[in-house]
């Protein structure tokens, strides 16, 4: 996520890492591409880019995007919240950010078979 997080009641559950990217009519590439709307006493932040590529065009086709699948980038008090993160959002895909997901980190054979051990209830 962004570095500069502004207070969000529910952080966002869109991957940004897993977010197609899609040509523009002027040729240039979106991946979020995100607007805000006031939902439920709140500010929601949506993507018009949904997980299969399609680049929505109107405020109704997100906002029922969003009711069906429940993707959103953040939920804010107000406006101004949102919109600070969007615009921190776009700077960080410009810089690359979520081009490439991070390693994860590694794990030894030992605290691996200690995990699987913990998780099946055995010693």
């Amino acid at each position: 996520m962004p570095k500069h997080r502004v207070y969000t009641p529910d952080a966002g559950n869109v991957d940004l890492y897993a977010q197609p990217k899609v040509k523009n009519p002027d040729g240039s590439t979106s991946t979020v591409d995100s607007s805000s709307y006031g939902l439920d006493g709140l500010e929601v932040l949506l993507p018009s880019v949904t997980p299969d590529g399609r680049h929505l065009n109107t405020p109704e086709a997100i906002v029922a995007e969003y009711r069906k699948s429940g993707r959103h980038l953040g939920k804010f008090a107000d406006p101004a919240s949102a919109t600070k993160y969007a615009e921190q959002l776009h700077h960080d895909y410009a810089a690359g950010k979520y081009d490439t997901r991070p390693a994860v980190p590694y794990r030894s054979e030992l605290e691996s078979t200690l995990l699987r051990r913990r998780r099946a209830g055995s010693k």
